[in-house]
């Protein structure tokens, strides 16, 4: 089994890096060829801030801000040193959750690491992929990254320990206010001993502190309305896919310009899925003259009409309003598509040239399609998305976690 392994130098060069392991930790064909994943990305954080595609459980919120309130409360434990003591205590209490839950990857559970036996550990750990997450909602709050929050351990420490002689000196008893602030966890369902009972769904209180999170903060965006709205809770729990969610919510009393947007996902979703049919065809039929993803192609264009939800309203202009990107990149190749799309020309020999070009564009020299000389991938083989993954399917996990809880 190969292994990818690093030396990192700096924080800034740590969080790139972490960036780029969340790609690659993507389900399969999730290959971003033709650089879409900028668009994907903003539609997700505008509808759900502080997801990620790897996360599996809303408990982890919990699990890695009691760990960082735990290390303060002990002093900096043995360590004295944040991040080593966030990868020890994150490690047992995997290896804890694999066993009880059997190393079965298809128990459900949620583990991270399930398939892990003692003394195996990860290339991710949940206190950086729930670290967007804890900020976002103010489970922690700072703005500062994983990186940099232990790296300014020791100074929190100080403050704690500064925050601790004040109130023996001057007879206070309000301690535990004055250390919130120094290390800025904000979860109040905090417990002494929370590890006895370790375990992956959420409790009443932990449910609850998270629901009305979700309602302070995003009251406007969609999974606001998800924790505010039963009837959208249902629609949304009820579906596997945000192409069948986003035609049932449009009819929802969500408001028009949230009901804009999802209308912008969910077409420009139908619009890519065709893009990367047609470029899975276009190197296949270059490097193996088959045309094993043509037909697929065809049937994809004889039904995309029907799907669409407001193809007249879908512009560059709109696009670049509502997800705020901008550029040459987004004008030069998305823009001419839309025409194509909205014209009824999306024939594979019009698509070629405007696609070749943006792979140009996104993989330099190693484009396939203009430059490749070798295939590096087989015949039939899927290499690009096969559609835009706006992180609703963690975020179904999320609020099913909450609501289960909250039974």
């Amino acid at each position: 089994m190969q292994q990818l392994g690093w030396i990192h130098f700096a924080p800034s060069f740590k969080e790139k890096v972490n960036s780029i392991l969340d790609t690659l930790d993507q389900e399969p064909g999730m290959v971003d060829e033709l650089g879409l994943g900028p668009i994907r990305d903003a539609y997700a954080e505008l509808f759900f801030p502080g997801t990620s595609t790897v996360q599996t459980k809303a408990r982890y919120f919990f699990i890695v801000s009691y760990l960082i309130k735990d290390f303060f409360l002990q002093k900096g434990g043995k360590s004295g040193d944040l991040s080593q003591y966030l990868q020890d205590e994150e490690y047992a209490i995997m290896w804890e959750l694999a066993e009880k839950y059997h190393h079965d990857r298809n128990a459900g559970s949620g583990v991270i690491g399930i398939t892990k036996r003692k003394n195996e550990t990860l290339a991710r750990r949940p206190s950086s992929i729930y670290w967007n997450g804890l900020r976002a909602y103010r489970f922690i709050d700072t703005k500062l990254s994983l990186s940099e929050y232990c790296l300014n351990a020791d100074r929190l420490l100080e403050e704690i320990l500064s925050a601790d002689r004040r109130s023996l000196e001057d007879g206070a008893d309000d301690a535990d206010v004055e250390f919130t602030n120094n290390h800025r966890i904000k979860v109040s369902t905090y417990v002494p001993g929370w590890r006895n009972q370790l375990d992956m769904p959420l409790n009443y209180e932990e449910a609850d502190f998270f629901l009305k999170r979700i309602r302070e903060l995003f009251p406007d965006r969609l999974i606001g309305k998800l924790a505010t709205m039963a009837s959208l809770r249902d629609v949304f729990l009820s579906t596997n896919n945000f192409e069948s969610f986003a035609n049932q919510a449009i009819s929802e009393d969500i408001g028009d310009r949230l009901k804009r947007q999802i209308a912008q996902a969910h077409d420009l979703n139908e619009i890519t899925k065709g893009l990367h049919l047609a470029y899975s065809h276009l190197i296949n039929h270059r490097y193996y003259e088959n045309s094993f993803f043509l037909d697929r192609y065809n049937s994809w264009k004889e039904t995309l009409y029907a799907r669409f939800i407001a193809l007249d309203s879908l512009t560059v202009e709109s696009i670049s309003e509502t997800t705020q990107i901008d550029g040459n990149s987004l004008v030069n190749f998305i823009n001419p598509i839309l025409m194509l799309t909205k014209r009824r020309e999306l024939h594979i020999e019009l698509l070629e040239g405007l696609i070749a070009e943006q792979e140009g564009r996104m993989k330099g020299k190693k484009a396939r399609l203009k430059y490749g000389s070798q295939p590096d991938f087989k015949s039939g083989e899927v290499k690009s998305l096969s559609h835009l993954n706006y992180r609703d399917g963690n975020t179904r996990t999320i609020i099913r976690d909450i609501f289960t809880a909250l039974k």
